[in-house]
């Protein structure tokens, strides 16, 4: 829904920004965006048509003199309503209109123009394009154009959850900025008549159930025309495009009060009786958008006695119509069923604003409210003239009863003690009825537009909503109907993210359901949903890969070419067709993409490389594994070259330069991308650590310097020093490489290895730690055609 601030206003005072009532309505739960439709536009200002002339070389154009305050300035224009004498909106050459369109002096025709005459539609306030804006004479002339007159059509667009149907207007979000700054909210002023009840006609209604109450009045000596200037620019500001003065005081009140109405042309009735029934089967109507339904029992019908002329709470008849000729005009405000207009509205698969607020819960009270309010209207803008003709058919009201709400269940739930007087005010301001029990606590009657009101729990999500969500204390603790002080079962993945931020890492998120094709990438058995939305969310994710992969190509393409994403998420995968054996894993994975540091000055530039993502991987899983890890290479469809890393023989995690068959399996452009995988609940479970005494025992190092081909892996050698050289082996690192075609020959490498031994209860000598030396020497020739360098 669209509200318009100006219109706010009116009700209730506003001192905010626009961005800052739509943060301020947000956190009362309705959620607002602003989007400031004039940020494009600049230099429009307020001028006057002095003069218009035909021009000599296009019929439909026409060569005018606006006066900007100051100067005069020829503009060619080809509204068909532009006239001398007019106040309009005047863009000068160097103006800028939406698209970044900046105005330039040029020739039309032969005929020089400098500017533009600006509609409604150039102006972002409304479709309307098939004349100029016209503007009140009361704008001064060369005032800026936003500030005279634009600001009245700034307007915030809000989503209003179902359970809110008090919100389906500006009165009731008044309400709201109202108790929520502790403002005076202005009441709805109109004027109710005490005429008493002297109808020319018959209303009746089949099933009570069905619409509990129909207002009706006839109104004579209508005279249709435009709406007043101020009514239709409200309608504007608010999306409505103004019709007539019948039409437009009709949406207004939707707009204003969230109650609908409807207006008939009374004439067109023969019968001079309503009737509220269920449509018959085969039985069919012409609504006012001129489209043809065919009806059954799913849909409440306004009938003459016989045939229909509306779809009650949905849309009036086209047969029934106002036009230019209407004089006398049958006025319907009325409560139906919130289930049955529901109905109505998505068998026909016809929504309107209507049906909006009706389906969700109309207020049953409202609808007298807003007959005397449209009647005073209607009196006054279209000459109508009443005479008490109406009926109020009340047949019953659905009674409300008091609900019980406990102060100390207001404290647990929201986990915070609120003044006993600011309950009363918030209450109170929404419209409830209090009274104080001998508890202390508060007996509650919901105002009738609050349907959604049932529970004590409904009570206090009011008073949390206003009372500030922000000003809720936080608590990592979880609640319900068994309190146990248990932390959030999730909360260590937190460290995870504080880490990887800490890294320069950006947190990604994706759906979790994928395409057939994506989700069996890497693993064949991914789990179907059994109702998908479409083809491209039909499955559950087996990887987190793709996603990421799609976000750098997006990124890539907007011009952003080094960066660190990460999306930390759950997984799922099938071992059978049993529901026990369908599988959910939470998996962190991480992308490095470009450069890790750019040129400067100071520095060269430096690509991301497999060192890279590696120190990253010991960073995140080092000091949780660090001397339990071993690292075998892996080259499969998901890397080119990759790694995985064990922790007793169970896969903690892999990690690798992407490779080029699975960009083009998902047909994305090549990118070096390097990656990783980690199993987070693999990570994260506890490990038994030992005390181990300092060992005052002394240390033997020893170094080897072995020859081996390049493409051999120093990791897989390391593995086997590892294995040879027993417990006494405490340490173990390749600390020097060299490489030289002369010296060591072509596709060599000189690999210096250091052990540094020591035993746990005896000094160790040459004599325990040579023949190890030797041993390994001796296998790393055999399987490696490693030598020692001499």
């Amino acid at each position: 829904m669209i509200v318009s601030i100006d219109w706010l206003k009116e009700f209730v005072d506003i001192i905010e920004t626009p961005e800052e009532l739509s943060d301020l309505l947000s956190s009362v739960g309705l959620e607002a965006e602003y989007n400031d439709q004039f940020i494009e536009i600049k230099g429009v200002i307020i001028g006057k048509v002095l003069s218009t002339d035909s021009h000599p070389n296009a019929d439909r154009l026409k060569v005018c003199v606006v006066n900007d305050g100051e100067n005069d300035f020829q503009v060619v224009c080809g509204a068909p309503n532009v006239k001398e004498g007019q106040t309009i909106a005047y863009a000068k050459v160097g103006s800028i209109l939406p698209g970044g369109f900046k105005l330039k002096k040029i020739k039309l025709r032969g005929v020089e123009s400098n500017g533009m005459i600006c509609s409604a539609k150039e102006l972002n306030i409304s479709d309307e394009h098939d004349g100029i804006l016209v503007l009140p004479e009361s704008c001064v002339i060369g005032g800026d154009f936003f500030e005279e007159y634009g600001n009245k059509f700034l307007k915030i667009e809000l989503d209003i959850t179902p359970n809110r149907p008090d919100a389906f207007s500006h009165y009731g979000v008044a309400r709201d900025i109202s108790v929520f700054t502790n403002r005076a909210l202005k009441p709805l002023v109109f004027e109710s008549k005490n005429e008493k009840m002297k109808p020319s006609f018959k209303i009746s209604v089949s099933d009570k159930n069905d619409c509990p109450r129909y207002i009706g009045a006839v109104v004579r000596n209508i005279t249709i025309g435009p709406s007043p200037d101020w009514m239709q620019e409200r309608l504007i500001a608010v999306g409505q495009r103004p019709i007539n003065n019948l039409v437009d005081i009709s949406n207004y009140i939707l707009m204003e009060m969230g109650q609908p109405t409807h207006i008939f042309d009374w004439d067109k009735i023969d019968s001079k009786e309503i009737l509220v029934r269920r449509a018959n089967k085969k039985e069919s109507i012409k609504t006012l958008d001129n489209g043809s339904f065919k009806l059954d029992q799913d849909q409440l019908l306004i009938t003459d006695g016989k045939k229909p002329i509306a779809i009650a709470g949905v849309m009036g008849g086209f047969d029934s119509s106002v036009n230019d000729e209407t004089k006398t005009i049958f006025i319907e405000s009325a409560y139906f069923d919130p289930i049955m207009i529901r109905k109505s509205s998505k068998s026909l698969s016809l929504s309107t604003e209507a049906s909006k607020r009706y389906e969700r819960g109309a207020d049953p009270e409202a609808a007298i409210k807003a007959f005397w309010k449209i009647l005073e209207l209607i009196e006054k803008h279209a000459g109508g003239s009443f005479d008490g003709d109406f009926i109020d058919l009340h047949s019953h009201s659905k009674s409300i009863s008091s609900i019980l709400v406990r102060l100390s269940e207001i404290t647990q739930i929201i986990g915070m003690q609120i003044d006993k007087e600011r309950i009363i005010n918030i209450l109170e301001g929404l419209g409830f009825s209090i009274s104080i029990t001998k508890d202390g606590d508060f007996e509650c009657v919901p105002p009738s537009f609050r349907p959604d009101v049932e529970r004590e729990i409904d009570i206090i999500e009011e008073i949390a909503r206003i009372n500030g969500y922000d000003n809720i204390p936080v608590d990592n603790n979880l609640y319900g109907k068994f309190i146990i002080e248990e932390t959030d079962p999730q909360i260590y993945l937190q460290k995870f993210r504080d880490r990887l931020s800490g890294l320069g890492f950006y947190q990604h998120y994706s759906n979790s359901l994928q395409d057939s094709f994506t989700a069996n990438l890497f693993i064949k058995n991914s789990i179907p949903m059994m109702n998908p939305l479409s083809k491209k969310m039909a499955y559950l994710r087996t990887s987190l890969y793709p996603s990421l992969i799609k976000a750098a190509e997006l990124n890539i393409k907007n011009s952003c070419d080094s960066f660190k994403l990460y999306e930390l998420a759950n997984v799922h995968y099938k071992t059978g067709k049993k529901i026990e054996q369908m599988n959910e894993e939470i998996r962190l994975t991480g992308i490095l993409v470009g450069s890790e540091q750019g040129d400067s000055i100071h520095t060269q530039k430096e690509e991301f490389n497999i060192f890279s993502v590696k120190g990253i991987i010991e960073n995140l899983v080092g000091d949780k594994f660090y001397n339990r890890t071993s690292i075998i290479q892996y080259d499969n469809e998901i890397y080119d070259y990759g790694y995985q890393i064990y922790s007793n023989n169970e896969l903690i995690c892999s990690f690798g330069k992407l490779s080029k068959k699975m960009f083009k399996i998902l047909k994305i452009d090549f990118i070096d991308i390097f990656g990783f995988d980690i199993s987070i609940e693999k990570l994260n479970r506890p490990i038994n650590n030992r005390y181990m005494p300092i060992n005052t025992l002394p240390k033997i190092s020893r170094r080897i310097n072995l020859v081996m081909d390049q493409k051999d892996s120093i990791g897989t050698l390391l593995g086997l020093i590892k294995d040879k050289a027993g417990e006494d082996l405490i340490e173990y690192n390749p600390v020097e490489i060299f490489e030289d075609k002369k010296n060591l020959g072509e596709n060599k490498k000189s690999i210096v290895f250091e052990m540094i031994f020591q035993n746990k209860e005896k000094t160790l000598e040459d004599k325990d730690v040579n023949p190890i030396i030797d041993e390994i020497i001796d296998i790393a020739q055999k399987k490696f055609n490693a030598k020692l360098r001499v």
